[in-house]
């Protein structure tokens, strides 16, 4: 099960260290258009993880920090806090503190800035219709339709990656057909027993489609009237489309199975012709 509410990528996370993230009040000000960079450090008192807008890392790129104290048998979760008056906040989950800068959590794969440059009408929209426009929720759409087709396409092995989960890994069919065996590393299981996508190194490599599936959710929200007359249909057509082609063409997937963001192998196209020893 994919956790929608909070849909989000991580990758870099070597150890296996955060989970379950629940992030709050981000835009393209406090984020690197929907980006954190975190890094993993502990101290006596336990573990503490800092969130950055930039790859810097420096002070004036903390947009949050979350603390606390590490146990080998109960795992907790810990709060967000804002940072120099960033306005972001959440939470996570943190099973150890081996210090680490590698991880970066994808918020989005496309953001408002991302739109705007793409469709000068965009700010036009906000300022006439900002209920109806609000860009977050057509952005998370979009990450929700990704972790869906990711997951429809490159199905997870349950179990995996879990170090508390007492039962051995079992591996569902991918829906598609994809040989079931080369797609587990992408996925973990969390403590709350959602399916998280952390194996994949090449995430960058969606944004283009995600910034075209985006803005047809967006003009679809503003359709009034049937396609044939209203300008806001024929422009979710014409988005929609451009996604699906943009779709149909990505690289497949990258596995990065240590996270150390280097690329592991390529999940090859499933091939039915293909024999498999």
């Amino acid at each position: 099960m994919l956790n929608l509410d909070w849909p989000v990528v991580e990758t870099g996370d070597a150890q296996l260290q955060l989970e379950s993230w629940r992030v709050t009040g981000w835009n393209d000000s406090n984020t690197h258009r929907g980006r954190l960079y975190v890094v993993v450090s502990s101290d006596a008192l336990g573990g503490q993880v800092d969130c950055y807008k930039s790859d810097a890392l420096d002070a004036a790129n903390l947009v949050a920090r979350a603390e606390g104290a590490l146990s080998t048998s109960i795992v907790t979760r810990i709060a967000l806090v804002a940072q120099n008056s960033s306005g972001l906040g959440g939470s996570v989950v943190l099973r150890s503190a081996v210090a680490t800068t590698s991880t970066v959590l994808w918020l989005a794969l496309a953001s408002q800035r991302d739109l705007e440059l793409s469709e000068d009408q965009v700010q036009h929209f906000l300022l006439q219709s900002p209920v109806e426009v609000d860009l977050l929720a057509p952005i998370q759409d979009c990450m929700r339709v990704f972790l869906q087709r990711m997951k429809r396409r490159y199905r997870p092995t349950q179990g995996t990656g879990n170090p508390f989960m007492a039962v051995s890994p079992a591996v569902e069919p991918a829906l598609e057909g994809l040989p079931e065996d080369l797609s587990q590393d992408l996925w973990t299981s969390s403590l709350d027993k959602y399916d998280e996508l952390t194996g994949l190194e090449n995430p960058q490599e969606y944004r283009e489609w995600a910034r075209l599936h985006t803005l047809a959710i967006l003009w679809r929200r503003l359709v009034r009237d049937g396609p044939e007359n209203d300008p806001a249909a024929r422009m979710h057509n014409f988005y929609a489309a451009q996604a699906e082609s943009a779709w149909s063409e990505l690289a497949e997937a990258f596995v990065d199975a240590d996270r150390d963001r280097l690329s592991d192998r390529q999940i090859s196209t499933y091939n039915p012709s293909r024999t498999r020893a």
